[in-house]
């Protein structure tokens, strides 16, 4: 079941991309979504592509012949169904089954969210202790995963360069854990 009708959320898996319009997770004998088949999400074009290829193209904005993609764009009614809010790190570990380099966060959302936890591939920027009490952005609506082993509650949100890894969205000022993006 959709969340969301189309918006600008790409997810990546084993078959190449798996959605570009919705934030449920496929099953996994689907490798494409329907708005990909019928190019409307504007990455129609990569699913094709070796991943490192598919990557690179999504981030310049580019499709597979190299043509500059439209970027794809959400009904601002969509935009507002992701509750995307602060929330401070309480605790992070190394994840030891995890295939890719990646800590399980524990992170307080205040009184009304609690604390949830989530996977995230931060160990090439990130010490464990530099992310103790460190504010983070994440999406707290999604459903539940798990993640080689843990339970992903929430989607942490960063900036992704293949040359410096993941850079966490941070407020720059503190803010109250629990406190919306809009």
């Amino acid at each position: 079941m959709s969340l969301l009708s189309p918006v600008a959320i790409t997810r990546i898996g084993p078959l190449g991309v798996r959605s570009c319009s919705s934030l449920s997770w496929p099953a996994r004998s689907q490798s494409t979504s329907h708005h990909q088949r019928s190019g409307r999400c504007g990455l129609s074009n990569q699913v094709g592509l070796p991943a490192g290829q598919r990557i690179r193209a999504m981030a310049e904005n580019t499709t597979s012949d190299g043509a500059t993609a439209a970027a794809p764009s959400a009904p601002e009614p969509d935009f507002h169904a992701l509750d995307i809010r602060v929330g401070t790190v309480k605790e992070a570990l190394l994840n030891p089954k995890a295939r890719v380099p990646a800590y399980k966060l524990t992170v307080d959302f205040g009184p009304e969210f609690g604390t949830r936890t989530s996977s995230a591939q931060l160990t090439q920027n990130y010490s464990p202790e530099a992310l103790v009490g460190t504010q983070v952005v994440a999406v707290v609506n999604l459903a539940m995963r798990r993640i080689a082993g843990v339970k992903s509650e929430i989607l942490v949100l960063g900036a992704v360069s293949p040359e410096q890894g993941t850079i966490l969205l941070q407020p720059r000022v503190d803010v109250a854990d629990g406190t919306q993006i809009g």
